[in-house]
């Protein structure tokens, strides 16, 4: 009959899955783990920046043209930024730091990076101090 063979092979995905998120440390199988997760970053101030700067960073967008991984999108790529070397559309030389950053999310088209359109939207307004040091920190790590 046609039935044994479909749930044998059904069987076998079923398992291949399972491998696969225990392989890839797939968190759909341990509830806990987030919680876990919270309990530790109200103990340690360091991780607590970079999970609320993660979110940050995706909330307010970022990811949609900045990369962390060094691909080329809309706006620069945003890892290794800090601390690097950094060519304006003016020719202009400046050195990747806290106050760089901050004043290219306030004020996106004062600093243009060269080779990069005029397209990141004003945050002033819609970010707080607070939410500004926590992304940055975030970006910082990358």
């Amino acid at each position: 009959m046609y039935r044994p063979n479909f749930l044998k092979r059904l069987n076998t995905y079923l398992i291949n899955f399972m491998i696969l998120m225990v392989i890839s440390n797939c968190d759909i199988f341990s509830p806990k783990k987030e919680q876990a997760q919270i309990e530790l970053t109200s103990t340690s101030g360091r991780v607590g920046i970079i999970r609320d700067g993660k979110t940050i960073y995706k909330e307010s967008g970022c990811e949609l043209c900045h990369s962390l991984n060094g691909e080329r999108l809309v706006g620069p790529p945003l890892n290794g930024i800090y601390g690097r070397t950094i060519t304006l559309n003016t020719g202009e030389k400046i050195t990747g730091n806290f106050d760089y950053i901050k004043e290219s999310i306030l004020d996106p088209n004062k600093l243009i990076v060269s080779g990069y359109p005029p397209a990141m939207p004003n945050y002033t307004g819609r970010i707080t101090a607070d939410e500004m040091e926590k992304l940055i920190n975030y970006i910082r790590g990358f």
